[in-house]
């Protein structure tokens, strides 16, 4: 595989109140919380669909039901507090995660696959990028991967899911924020500091692609998700882009930065209020890094640590 290279960059360290999940170079983070209760994750019921009618139960789960306990996932790297930023591939064959080594003091990137859900992974590869890998996403049905480091974005695309990705090109964007990169391809979500010093918030904004794909067209806030003096960050959307969760530390919580969700009928309407997600929750900090395609399976940042949750039949 071919990838990227430049300089190393050192990551900053980024305080735990922001609702991140920490960059690339910083040492590993402390530990974040969020949670939700049984039915009370912003819906009356099964997600509807846009024609108005509920989401039906899928082949493994109960979209009604909340998500089972988080559960450390250690067969990627048996080493705590080393790990974070697990995203996986649409067929859920293959993931990409960031390992903490001391002998650079960076985040590495590693690559897994398997050959079904239920196997195990593959013995992890290093992905050799050059620079400091902070955060991806993958969209366009596996073939693009965006990349977020602390000196620019990058998109890297590849001709079928079985092959490595290219060597990426640079994603323009003025402020070079993290992305996450809707499944359609056509939009990106991503938090943004607004204020004067004395006061300042983070709130999650959406921006459209531009024409060719090479950048980000100006974004603007996604409304009825802010509260007034939260630090809100890590969006993170399902494929039908109609459950969008986000890190935040505003009232409510019971962590440093809870996960949060707000859902919508179809992604041409309004999300509706974000709803606390308790049983995803700790008293640290705490982040969806994924979330399948059927929102019956998540990926959580804590504490320098991957968990995976899923909801039960």
């Amino acid at each position: 595989m071919r990838w990227f290279r430049g300089s190393v960059l050192a990551l900053l360290a980024v305080a735990a109140c922001e609702g991140t999940s920490g960059l690339a170079g910083e040492a590993p983070p402390p530990d974040e919380s969020t949670k939700r209760d049984a039915g009370d994750d912003g819906r009356a019921g099964p997600a509807p669909k846009p024609d108005g009618g509920p989401t039906p139960i899928t082949e493994r789960c109960d979209p009604i039901k909340p998500f089972g306990p988080p559960e450390l996932q250690t067969e990627l790297e048996p080493t705590a507090g080393t790990v974070r930023s697990a995203v996986m591939s649409p067929d859920e064959l293959e993931l990409h995660y960031l390992k903490y080594t001391s002998a650079t003091s960076k985040w590495e990137l590693r690559r897994v696959t398997r050959p079904s859900r239920e196997a195990k992974w593959s013995t992890p590869t290093t992905v050799d990028v050059g620079e400091a890998v902070s955060g991806m996403s993958i969209a366009a049905g596996g073939l693009k991967a965006y990349w977020w480091t602390l000196e620019s974005n990058f998109v890297a695309s590849r001709p079928d899911v079985d092959t490595t990705f290219a060597s990426p090109k640079t994603f323009w964007l003025a402020k070079k924020p993290q992305l996450f990169v809707v499944a359609s391809n056509d939009a990106a979500y991503y938090a943004e500091y607004v204020g004067d010093g004395s006061a300042v918030d983070k709130i999650i904004m959406r921006a459209a692609m531009n024409g060719n794909a090479s950048g980000l067209l100006t974004g603007s806030p996604v409304p009825n998700l802010h509260a007034n003096g939260a630090l809100d960050g890590q969006p993170v959307l399902n494929k039908d882009e109609t459950a969008l969760y986000f890190s935040s530390n505003r009232a409510g919580g019971k962590g440093l930065a809870d996960v949060w969700v707000a859902r919508r009928g179809s992604k041409l309407d309004p999300f509706g209020p974000p709803v606390h997600v308790p049983e995803l929750s700790s008293e640290t900090v705490d982040g969806v890094s994924w979330v399948s395609d059927d929102d019956c399976e998540i990926l959580l940042d804590r504490a320098a640590q991957i968990y995976r949750a899923r909801r039960p039949l």
